[in-house]
């Protein structure tokens, strides 16, 4: 039993030495934005993208107010997001690119990007 612990102690320690770390591809020197993007709340963000999806006007809710939007449960977001509609990645890439802002790339949104794009092909949800 000792004998094991140790083992994955040991691998644990090389693997997290060997481990990827992030890479930095410094394009350009960018200065601090002038302004910050214009934001809202997190629960306003996922009611819109809920009546977009559905496609019923935002409008036509706010004069009944009986949508079930039925949110179950949300994982933790930052008090104000970024609305960027519904092709978020190429405008954030379109806005960093237009206003000189950083932009960070992670492999989550490549997967996502791909997973999006198969899910177009075969119509799926």
């Amino acid at each position: 039993m000792r004998t094991l612990l140790v083992g994955i102690l040991i691998l644990s320690c090389i693997t997290n030495m060997y481990a990827q770390n992030g890479i930095t591809f410094e394009v350009e020197k960018l200065s601090k934005p002038a302004s910050l993007l214009p934001t809202i709340s997190d629960e306003t963000l996922y009611r819109k993208i809920i009546l977009s999806d559905a496609g019923i006007d935002a409008r036509s809710v706010a004069v009944n107010n009986k949508y079930p939007y039925n949110i179950i449960a949300k994982n933790e977001a930052p008090n104000n997001l970024v609305d960027a509609g519904n092709s978020a990645f190429f405008k954030g890439m379109h806005l960093a690119y237009a206003e000189h802002r950083p932009f960070i790339l992670s492999p989550d949104m490549i997967w996502l990007l791909i997973r999006s794009g198969i899910c177009t092909a075969y119509q799926c949800k």
